[in-house]
């Protein structure tokens, strides 16, 4: 993973947590509280994967676009 992605991930984590620690000072749901830590525990791995997925492809592409380049 380079800089950007770990960047980002940071962001989303800490934009996250700040959700949820709002959601729980407001609804004082423990039941709550953990689904949502749960939907964001599971959209932080998708996004995660995801993005190694898409990275991979478009690594492989710039190689060869300035294998053309050249």
């Amino acid at each position: 993973m380079n800089l950007k992605n770990i960047t980002w991930l940071i962001v989303i984590l800490v934009v996250g947590v700040l959700v949820v620690d709002r959601l729980w000072t407001n609804y004082l749901s423990t039941e709550m509280f953990f689904k949502v830590l749960l939907t964001m525990f599971i959209a932080v791995i998708a996004g995660v994967s995801i993005s190694m997925v898409t990275s991979k492809p478009l690594k492989s592409e710039d190689k060869t676009d300035d294998d053309k380049k050249e």
